[in-house]
């Protein structure tokens, strides 16, 4: 703005028709609606659930929690568990039903030597190569009912590392 020149307030006209003034108003909770339904957060997934239910599950039996979703480049992590002095990497599987199988069945050979590594990286980023370790699967089945009740099934040393290196000897 040049000096020495006021700017113009922008010129507002009242609304006179009633009709208008319900187009504006409509339209103002209109977009109140958006905002609030906007901010609400999202509703956890049933894989969310599942391993929150397990956390819940392995701390009620007195491990305690170092990491929640660690992840690294070959893959996650879903909970990283202390039990006494070793550490437990927990891959945690959640299904509506059995229908197409128990949900532990999905730890493949693939998913299982993605878990090795990343656990790998975390026990290398930690300094902690020669910590005892192992890994668990909890496998739990969460009908979609509102009253359904979950069914935990926990597989302590589910798999063993396979590869080579130190942390495969």
């Amino acid at each position: 703005m040049p000096h020495g020149r006021q700017a113009k307030s922008p010129r507002i006209r009242p609304i006179t028709s009633v009709g208008l003034w319900l187009d504006v108003v409509g339209e103002l909770a209109r977009k109140l609606q958006r905002l609030i339904f906007r901010s609400s957060p999202p509703k956890p997934s049933l894989g969310e659930r599942g391993e929150r239910l397990a956390e819940e599950y392995l701390i009620k039996k007195g491990w305690r929690l170092i990491a929640r979703q660690f992840r690294a480049a070959p893959g996650e992590i879903d909970l990283i568990m202390e039990e006494g002095e070793t550490v437990v990497f927990v891959e945690v599987k959640t299904r509506a039903s059995s229908r197409y199988g128990s949900p532990f069945e999905a730890v493949d050979e693939v998913k299982q030597r993605h878990i090795v590594q990343t656990a790998l990286c975390y026990l290398k980023q930690r300094g902690q190569l020669e910590r005892r370790s192992r890994f668990d699967i909890v496998s739990i089945i969460w009908p979609d009912e509102d009253d359904g009740q979950p069914t935990i099934e926990h597989f302590p040393d589910a798999f063993q590392p396979t590869g080579q290196g130190q942390f495969f000897s």
